[in-house]
């Protein structure tokens, strides 16, 4: 595997954590301001 290869990857795991992760707080807020308020108190409740 070169360099380039190895870099696109991590490149590619990066994107899609930061997209799973953005769907999770999403549906949190979509669904249960409620849950979100508790996992992290900074956070108002809508």
């Amino acid at each position: 595997m070169n360099k380039k290869g190895v870099e696109s990857y991590i490149l590619l795991v990066i994107i899609t954590l930061i997209v799973l992760i953005l769907i999770v707080i999403f549906y949190l807020f979509l669904f249960s301001p409620g849950t979100l308020h508790k996992l992290i108190p900074s956070v108002p409740i809508i």
